[in-house]
């Protein structure tokens, strides 16, 4: 049995619902926005990292929001 957690892509983020979606289809709430200076600031308020989770399985996750394009949805 391999004990290794297979990497998740993300998918999307749903900053109104703050909610992050990844390659498998599951989910975890955004729980914390940072600014580029590293204070904590609002999914509008340009954040530059997130923090997600807990995931199904418990796992947390941080991202670096600039490596992601962003996208309109309608």
């Amino acid at each position: 049995m391999n004990d290794q957690k297979k990497k998740l892509d993300v998918e999307a983020f749903h900053r109104e619902s703050q909610t992050v979606l990844f390659s498998n289809g599951t989910t975890a709430p955004i729980t914390n926005w940072f600014d580029s200076d590293g204070g904590e600031c609002g999914p509008f308020d340009q954040p530059a990292t997130a923090i997600a989770g807990p995931d199904g399985d418990g796992s947390w996750y941080w991202f670096k929001l600039s490596e992601f394009e962003p996208k309109r949805m309608h």
